[in-house]
């Protein structure tokens, strides 16, 4: 009788271990996804951005060194984005659209255009950061790189980032989604 006692606990202790290095796999795994403090919702989609920061339900649009700009909606694919017209050249903006809580960036080029897009990297959907020094937009995730068009310069993504059209109007950009 004590035998069958000890192995039950043999048995016990044998099932919390492996019990306890499953879990401790499936965290690991999930962790891998995105930065340590970047949470994920039911759907296993990423919340925040890379300084875990939430930004309306949305991917965190800006990190907390940059400023989000403040958007207006004027109808469902039209938005007025404040102050974009004042952009200089080789700088970013980012924004939210209000109504999807899509990241976006505004950029103006050195020839002087702006450029409106989606600010989602295309590899699994962390919000991109505009790199003064490198003069690119950088995954905070996988380091995918993409130039002021929202082309792929490098990384993990192999999708450009979705183009918006934008024009000034004012002090402002109108962006088209």
């Amino acid at each position: 009788m004590n035998e069958n006692l000890q192995d039950e606990k043999d048995i016990s202790r044998r099932a919390f271990l492996q019990a306890a290095a499953t879990a401790m796999a499936a965290v690991g795994i999930v962790g891998c996804g995105a930065p340590d403090n970047v949470s994920r919702d039911s759907n296993g989609d990423a919340n925040g951005d890379a300084n875990g920061n939430a930004n309306s339900g949305a991917l965190g649009a800006a990190p907390p060194e940059t400023a989000t700009a403040n958007v207006q909606r004027i109808t469902d694919k039209l938005f007025s984005v404040s102050g974009g017209a004042k952009l200089k050249v080789d700088e970013a903006l980012p924004f939210v659209i209000p109504t999807t809580s899509e990241p976006g960036v505004l950029l103006r080029d050195k020839g002087g255009k702006l450029h409106a897009m989606s600010a989602r990297c295309t590899h699994v959907g962390c919000v991109v950061v505009w790199k003064n020094d490198a003069q690119n937009l950088a995954c905070p995730c996988h380091n995918s790189q993409f130039d002021l068009t929202g082309k792929v310069l490098g990384g993990p993504a192999l999708k450009p980032l979705p183009q918006w059209k934008a024009e000034t109007k004012g002090d402002d950009a109108i962006v088209s989604i």
